[in-house]
C-alpha cells in the first residue's frame, strides 16, 4: 500500500466517522499535514523540474517590479522574491502550497462535510494538481474562496478573488461570469446571459496563453498523450453533475446557501462535454476547476438521504470511485511511476 493510498484511506475514515463538532479541528490538522507533505516534496510531480528550471533561471539581481507586466505576475513575484532573498527552491513550493492550502481551509470549513470532501479531493486535486501544477492549484484555491464570497452574496469580492487567481493562472478568468450572479435568484437563462456578457473578456485575458500551456505542459513535459486521462477524470465530474440536476430540488431544500453555486457548476460541468472531442487539453485544465464542486455535489446529495444506513452505504460509491481511480492510476500510469512513485521530502533528506 502506497503512502497516497494510506492518506486517502485515513482522510476518508475521518470524513465518515469523525463527529461534526470535531471536524474543523481534524480538518485543520489534516491541512497542516498536507502543507508539509506537499510543500516540502523533493523531485515529486511532473512539473517539478519545470518550476525548478524557472527558479534557477531567475536572476538574483531581479527586481520584484520585473513581475509587473509579465504573464501571471503574482507567481512571477513569488519566484523573484524567493530567489532574490536567497531562499532555496523548496521555499517556493512551500509558500505556493501554503497559499493553496489556506484557500482550501477557507472553503472547506464552510461546507457541511469538510473531511469527506477533503478525502475525495486528495487523489486528484491534491496529488495530481497540488503536487505538480502549483500555479493552477493556487488559482483553483482562489476560485474556491470566490465561491465562499458568492455564497455570501458578495459580487465584487467574488470577482476580485477570481481576478487575483488569474494573476497565478490566467485560465481561471473564464469563471468571471459567476460574479454577476452572486446574491441573486438565478435561472439557466441568467447563467447563459452572464457567460455571454463576460466570457469574451475572459477569453481575451486568456489569449495566446493557451498555446503556451500546450507547448509547456503538454508537449514538453508529458508528450502528445498527456491529456488522455482528462476524459476519465471528466466522468468523475459528469456523473455527480448530472445527478445533481435531477435531484436539485432536494439539495436546495436542505442546503439552500450552497445550492446556487452548485447549480452553476453543474451546468458548467455538463457544458464541458463537447471538449472530449474538441480539445482534451482544455478539458484537462477545466476539469480541475469544476471538480471541487462536483465532489461537493456528490457529498451533499448523499447527505440528503434520510436513512442513516442507506446514507452510509451510498457513501461507499464516491469513496470507491475516487479510491479506485487512485489505485488504478498508481498501478497503470507511466507518469505516476516517473513523477510520484518515489515520494521524498526535503525534511528527510
Amino acid at each position: 500500500m502506497t503512502i497516497y493510498t494510506i492518506i486517502f484511506a485515513f482522510f476518508a475514515a475521518c470524513g465518515v466517522f469523525v463527529q461534526r463538532q470535531y471536524e474543523n479541528l481534524v480538518l485543520g490538522i489534516s491541512l497542516l499535514f498536507l502543507l508539509f507533505f506537499m510543500g516540502t516534496r523533493y523531485e515529486v510531480g511532473c512539473d517539478y523540474k519545470g518550476y525548478l528550471n524557472r527558479y534557477e533561471n531567475t536572476s538574483v539581481y531581479s527586481s520584484i517590479f520585473d513581475a509587473i507586466g509579465s504573464p501571471e505576475p503574482a507567481f512571477r513575484f513569488l519566484e523573484i522574491f524567493t530567489k532574490t532573498t536567497g531562499l532555496p527552491f523548496v521555499w517556493l513550493t512551500f509558500i505556493s502550497t501554503a497559499l493553496a492550502v489556506t484557500c482550501y481551509w477557507v472553503f472547506l470549513k464552510n461546507t457541511a462535510k469538510p473531511m469527506l470532501i477533503l478525502a475525495l479531493l486528495f487523489p486528484i486535486m491534491m496529488t495530481q494538481l497540488g503536487m505538480s501544477g502549483i500555479r493552477q492549484a493556487i488559482a483553483v484555491g482562489l476560485l474556491l474562496v470566490a465561491a465562499t464570497s458568492f455564497m455570501n452574496g458578495r459580487r465584487i469580492t467574488t470577482a476580485l478573488w477570481i481576478a487575483l487567481g488569474a494573476q497565478f493562472h490566467i485560465s481561471v478568468a473564464v469563471f468571471l461570469p459567476i460574479a454577476l450572479l452572486a446574491g441573486r435568484e438565478i435561472s439557466l437563462r441568467q447563467i447563459v446571459a452572464a457567460a455571454l456578457l463576460l466570457s469574451p473578456i475572459a477569453l481575451l485575458l486568456v489569449g495566446d496563453r493557451i498555446d503556451t500551456y500546450q507547448d509547456r505542459y503538454i508537449d514538453e513535459i508529458y508528450g502528445d498523450q498527456s491529456s488522455a486521462g482528462a476524459s476519465y477524470r471528466y466522468i468523475l465530474n459528469f456523473v455527480p453533475a448530472a445527478l445533481f440536476i435531477y435531484f436539485r430540488k432536494t439539495v436546495r431544500s436542505k442546503f439552500p446557501r450552497e445550492y446556487q453555486i452548485l447549480f452553476i457548476f453543474a451546468i458548467a460541468t455538463l457544458a464541458l462535454s463537447p471538449l472530449i472531442v474538441l480539445s482534451t487539453f482544455a478539458l484537462h485544465r477545466l476539469n480541475f476547476y469544476v471538480m471541487p464542486f462536483t465532489i461537493m455535489m456528490a457529498v451533499y446529495m448523499i447527505y440528503c438521504i434520510p436513512t442513516y444506513r442507506e446514507r452510509m452505504l451510498t457513501l461507499l460509491i464516491p469513496i470507491g470511485a475516487y479510491g479506485g481511480y487512485s489505485v488504478l492510476w498508481q498501478m497503470s500510469s507511466y507518469h505516476y511511476q516517473v513523477c510520484y512513485a518515489n515520494y521524498q521530502s526535503f525534511l528527510t533528506l
